[in-house]
């Protein structure tokens, strides 16, 4: 299984269709957790 690095560098960023290259130097990734709830 591959792992995405915690830190991100020279990317193309797009929010909206909008581009952001050349704006975002780095971005660091928020940490991803699991949001269950109760089914019966």
């Amino acid at each position: 299984m591959s792992m995405i690095p915690e830190t991100l560098a020279n990317m193309n960023l797009f929010v909206d269709g909008i581009s952001f290259q050349g704006d975002v130097p780095s971005l660091t990734l928020p940490k991803l957790t699991l949001k269950m709830e109760e089914h019966r």
